[in-house]
């Protein structure tokens, strides 16, 4: 099993624990929604939609799914409390298996600032979905036709094509360049929600993000 499939898990039992439902509740949920666990970011409001369609969830049981999965996603492997086997059943001896796998012979962690700049770009393409798909819709298509940061056009141009979910990012990519481009995506959004609306979601985001282990090494602050 992968590194990025074992953090999506990781990131949705952390959400699922946020919800305080019972213990057989959590792991129905859990095996309901990893049946589908794929080697992409986990899209927050897709998950939210699924364990809410299948345990059935009241409205604040929903939000804290919401809120706990967009924090686990700020945070890093080694940071997220690891799936008890109880939960993870047969895929817990895979699980331990990678654990144990010396840690030089991973490519190397990505730096901070890249990581930061694409969850935070992530979050805020996430919570305008949440708020208005149809505003979203019409957001990536303007981010496919008239691009952002001419310096990461082809970075922008295949992050429109996944629906601006997580964007990626190369290594050469500069602090000065993900400044650029969050400053970029910012002034677009406002086109789109207004001023008022996308500070609310853009301090939510950054506040989120600010809790993170990464933030030690760059603080989002610097992306406003």
């Amino acid at each position: 099993m992968s590194k990025t499939s074992q953090l999506n898990q990781r990131i949705v039992y952390a959400g699922l624990l946020r919800t305080n439902i019972d213990r057989g509740a959590l792991k129905s949920a859990f095996e309901h929604w990893n049946k589908g666990n794929s080697e992409v970011p986990v899209d927050i409001f897709d998950v939210v939609d699924k364990i809410v369609d299948y345990i059935g969830l009241g409205v604040p049981e929903k939000k804290a799914l919401t809120l706990g999965l967009h924090t686990a996603s700020s945070e890093l492997y080694n940071d997220l409390k690891p799936v008890p086997e109880f939960i993870l059943g047969e895929q817990a001896s895979d699980v331990a298996s990678s654990d144990a796998e010396p840690q030089p012979s991973e490519a190397p962690q990505q730096a901070a600032h890249l990581n930061i700049t694409s969850r935070y770009l992530q979050a805020v393409s996430l919570q305008i979905k949440r708020n208005d798909a149809s505003t979203h819709k019409e957001l990536v298509q303007a981010v496919a036709d008239e691009g952002l940061l001419s310096g990461l056009s082809r970075e922008v141009s295949d992050w429109a094509a996944d629906n601006l979910n997580a964007i990626k990012l190369g290594a050469s990519v500069t602090v000065e360049q993900c400044q650029e481009l969050a400053h970029e995506f910012y002034v677009m959004v406002c086109d789109f929600i207004g001023p008022v609306e996308i500070d609310i979601i853009v301090n939510n985001v950054i506040s989120d993000l600010a809790k993170s282990s990464e933030a030690r090494d760059f603080n989002p602050q610097k992306l406003l």
